[in-house]
């Protein structure tokens, strides 16, 4: 991953779900065009990871990473490691938040720090790539002056984020209905 796109280029990397992976895997030419693939893995313990897997590591040359989630329960644990120790190997992985960033290190992979680990200036960057990540998300809060010296100063490649549906809230308590 290197800096070179300029505001205005078009965007190189689309976040997606799996099924919207899988749509556009059917659809590459359409749909993808030179673009490669976040997947937002939405690996838990109910995940089948092994088939999941199998369909990310076929379409390997269309996706850029691997999302793990940002909350991750103890139970999703031994399933995140399983899923990794299927996909690290050949495929980067980007964690968003501690944990997830311990379990990718444990299993030796390639990594970018994503959304939940997002940075708003440049020694942030740098130390998470002291810490094994290839590239730092932008945090979608920056404004511009913070932008432009993130841009100015940064020793690591960047991501930026130029449209999404971010989440309002995560939280690990359990809501009540309605």
């Amino acid at each position: 991953v290197e800096n070179k796109l300029k505001l205005g280029d078009r965007a190189t990397l689309l976040r997606v779900t799996p099924s919207q992976a899988e749509a556009c895997f059917a659809n590459r030419k359409t749909m993808l065009g030179s673009c490669k693939l976040i997947v937002d893995s939405q690996v838990c313990s109910d995940t089948d990871i092994k088939a999941l897997a199998i369909q990310l590591i076929e379409h390997y040359e269309d996706i850029f990473a691997i999302a793990l989630p940002s909350v991750i329960y103890e139970a999703d644990i031994p399933a995140i490691r399983d899923f990794l120790s299927l996909v690290a190997p050949v495929m980067t992985i980007e964690v968003n938040s501690w944990d997830t960033w311990q379990l990718a290190k444990e299993s030796n992979a390639t990594m970018i720090a994503g959304e939940g680990l997002a940075v708003l200036n440049a020694l942030a960057a740098k130390h998470l790539a002291s810490l094994a990540c290839q590239a730092a998300t932008v945090s979608c809060e920056i404004d511009a002056d913070q932008l432009e010296a993130l841009c100015d100063n940064a020793e690591t490649p960047l991501i930026l984020t130029i449209f999404s549906y971010p989440a309002l809230m995560r939280t690990r308590a359990v809501l009540p209905d309605g």
